[in-house]
């Protein structure tokens, strides 16, 4: 939940309230696609099948699935460059008697700087495509030959890269508010190092423990929405408010000057 807390204080952070800037939040759910995971440690490397999953909607394992953006737009917001926060978590089921637990939840999270294009937009709906490229900052804990390995999520680490490919459909709620549904495919490629023993029912002797890692490729598609703020709507419809206001009070007083004038001239006729 910590990194939540820092990337919503970075977006919202004072260079958010300039113009052409759009934030965005996002829920979801991650379904996993067939991929590999490959243990490099004693002896030659071994191959996994993993089966992965992903308690998109828990909070035991840390906060559920979330992303969050902030991007800013050209002049005439046809496209915009974002950064992009996506805190997806994934749990190894097919365990066996050497690894016996692994999970990164606490976050396969996707730190991506991202190009976005307008494809379409009629009457406030918009379809916007978008690709991002960046890192992947990861925790892993898992079990090893009996060995724990983690630091109960407060330690996050650049494990690797990884991008997306993001179809959005924006639709208008109030004047600057957004709803949206987005299609994504993400890939990523982490190390994740370990301690191990090398015999099991061994005693507990730095002899008998070695380190090792895991290099863990993750695909998925993933199913979101949520909800945004378009600041550029939000400051030019203030502004034409005002101005409108502005008008109107003009209007007003230069009418109740008018007839004053009237009266006065009756008067004195």
């Amino acid at each position: 939940m910590k990194n939540l807390i820092l990337v919503l204080i970075i977006f919202f952070s004072p260079i958010t309230t300039r113009a052409n800037l759009v934030f965005e939040f996002l829920w979801g759910y991650n379904l996993n696609l067939p991929s590999t995971m490959t243990e490099y440690g004693l002896g030659s490397p071994i191959v996994y099948n993993p089966q992965w999953e992903s308690r998109s909607f828990t909070v035991v394992e840390d906060s559920p699935y979330w992303a969050a953006r902030n991007g800013i737009w050209n002049s005439t917001h046809k496209w915009g460059i974002e950064l992009e926060w996506i805190h997806q978590k994934i749990f190894l089921i097919n365990t066996n008697s050497h690894i016996q637990h692994f999970d990164i939840s606490h976050g396969y999270n996707l730190f991506l700087l991202n190009y976005a294009n307008k494809l379409y937009a009629n009457k406030g709906i918009e379809l916007i495509a978008r690709i991002g490229f960046g890192m992947v900052i990861a925790h892993a804990e898992s079990i090893i030959d009996g060995v724990y390995n983690g630091t109960g999520g407060k330690s996050f680490t650049v494990a690797g890269v990884g991008g997306q490919l993001a179809l959005q459909m924006r639709i208008p709620i109030a004047d600057y508010l957004i709803g949206f549904l987005e299609l994504k495919y993400t890939a990523g490629y982490a190390k994740v190092p370990y301690s191990g023993k090398i015999d099991p029912s061994g005693l507990i002797e730095p002899s008998n423990f070695y380190t090792g890692e895991f290099h863990v490729p993750h695909h998925a598609i993933h199913f979101t929405w949520g909800f945004g703020v378009d600041f550029y709507h939000m400051f030019n419809y203030k502004r034409d408010y005002s101005e409108t206001a502005k008008r109107a009070w003009g209007t007003s007083i230069s009418s109740i000057q008018e007839m004053q004038k009237k009266r006065a001239k009756n008067n004195i006729n």
